[in-house]
């Protein structure tokens, strides 16, 4: 029998519960400083680019490459099988989008964008068919098209090109089937062209088994007087008060409308509470961490978002 075996007791097993807990809590605290490291440096990187360098953009540099190596090293030394990124935007997308290749499916009236969203389904089909008959009567081509659409960016479908033979082929395709849908004018653009939006947080009881679509229809119902045919969830936490606190990208039709009644929302037995986040903000990881929801989104960044 093995006498240097610490014998099982409660005292034991809390000790073991706070360490893993206190693991779990440095871990979370050096990610959100190297997001926010990661953050601050691009946005030295766009003030070198404008020429108007800060007196503080030097030593903020340094410090955050000391962060982001502090960040790397403990990730290295805890999880060996994990890279972390150092951008706040995703690889393979953000490539993507640097060379021209990432489109958003937009209609010409961009306030009735939220009609091309619901028709999303018709209009994959469409296209779909499209591709798949180009295929079956170009098999022995050398190129053939390849795609990705499983993504919305603030409120539009984006449909991912692997080559610039996919981009011309897709556009032509975009552009015989425009005005298939009455009211409407289908068109593809550069996902960084596509307009910013305003967001929105909504503090509502902790109703987690509610889907986004039964939670956004509920308050549809009852708040009439708002629009919010063109509003997605993109986001949603339980906050340290027990709330769920959703960040939904909203209008700027929707702003005005919540501030008509003073920024709140019937939901349930609640009036709840809403805060807005301009368009003309860029909602970053560093403006996300220092909020009580802590949802750290960079939705007015090339952040890209499963539709679901």
């Amino acid at each position: 029998m093995n006498h240097n075996n610490k014998p099982f007791s409660i005292e034991n097993l809390q000790n073991n519960n706070t360490a893993v807990a206190f693991k779990t809590q440095t871990f979370k605290v050096l990610k959100n400083k190297y997001r926010r490291a990661c953050y601050l440096l691009e946005k030295i990187e766009e003030n070198k680019k404008a020429h108007r360098v800060q007196l503080q953009d030097h030593a903020d540099e340094l410090e955050c490459h000391r962060v982001i190596e502090e960040y790397q090293q403990y990730v290295k030394n805890k999880f060996p099988n994990h890279t972390p990124s150092t951008s706040t935007v995703g690889n393979e997308s953000d490539q993507a989008n640097s060379e021209g290749l990432l489109l958003a499916l937009v209609n010409e009236d961009f306030s009735k964008n939220h009609v091309v969203t619901s028709l999303w389904h018709e209009i994959e089909c469409k296209l779909s068919a499209m591709v798949i008959d180009y295929i079956l009567k170009n098999s022995n081509g050398s190129q053939l098209p390849s795609y990705n659409s499983s993504k919305l960016y603030r409120g539009c479908r984006l449909i991912k090109c692997m080559d610039e033979f996919s981009k011309s082929l897709i556009m032509d395709f975009v552009k015989a089937i425009s005005n298939s849908w009455e009211g409407l004018n289908l068109k593809l653009i550069p996902a960084q062209d596509v307009p910013r939006r305003p967001c929105a947080r909504i503090w509502l009881p902790p109703l987690t088994a509610l889907s986004n679509h039964k939670l956004l229809k509920s308050l549809r119902l009852h708040n009439p007087s708002v629009p919010m045919q063109d509003w997605y969830i993109m986001r949603r936490e339980i906050t340290k008060n027990n709330s769920l606190c959703c960040l939904v990208l909203i209008t700027e039709e929707g702003v005005s409308a919540l501030k008509n009644i003073g920024y709140r929302l019937r939901f349930g037995i609640r009036n709840a509470k809403v805060k807005i986040i301009p368009a003309k903000v860029k909602s970053s990881n560093k403006e996300s961490d220092d909020n009580a929801s802590n949802l750290s989104d960079d939705i007015n960044g090339l952040q890209i978002t499963t539709y679901y």
